[in-house]
């Protein structure tokens, strides 16, 4: 998977939502909620957290049986700390078997950030086949925000087709989700 490497941003500042070029922990936590409202919403009750960093959705999501996956241990390790009894997992997104039967909902937040443009359609699709019904996605579009520091993409791009079932707007990014029934 081609990507943009914010990781180092991260680091730099400490794993706070300015790391991700949110301006501060109130906005981070809006976009959160906004994810977790459309999830509740539309009944999710076993959620894939995909590029979880430090877990912070588990806590909006308590509804959810959750696993959280990220690519690098460092996040994972700080997750572990922070929600001890929560599952985490330090694993690629490519290399995480697909088995829609385990989880109904995926989320992604953040995560088509690091993703370049001509990588988008292969990212969708592999994240749509992590879940059976729903998959949550925020990304920056292409006409706003700080799409400058990140990957920015087009809202039909990232639906690909997909029926969208709700929509919302926080912290600069626009977080869909979409039916990907079979």
């Amino acid at each position: 998977m081609s990507s943009i490497d914010i990781y180092g941003r991260l680091r730099e500042h400490s794993g706070t939502s300015l790391g991700l070029g949110i301006p501060d922990d109130e906005t981070h936590q809006d976009r959160l909620a906004l994810a977790a409202r459309q999830l509740r919403a539309h009944k999710a009750e076993r959620l894939l957290d995909v590029g979880c960093g430090y877990g912070d959705l588990r806590l909006h999501v308590l509804h959810c049986r959750y696993l959280g996956i990220d690519a690098h241990d460092w996040m994972i390790d700080e997750a572990r700390s922070r929600l001890p009894t929560t599952r985490f997992k330090t694993v690629r997104l490519e290399d995480f078997p697909a088995d829609p039967a385990r989880f109904d909902a995926v989320a992604a937040l953040g995560v088509l950030q690091t993703v370049r443009p001509a990588a988008l359609a292969a990212t969708m699709d592999l994240l749509a086949r992590q879940a059976s019904r729903l998959l949550c996605v925020s990304f920056v579009p292409s006409d706003g925000g700080y799409a400058g520091r990140f990957a920015a993409h087009d809202r039909q791009e990232v639906a690909r087709g997909r029926r969208v079932l709700d929509q919302g707007e926080a912290a600069g990014e626009l977080t869909l989700l979409l039916d990907i029934s079979r």
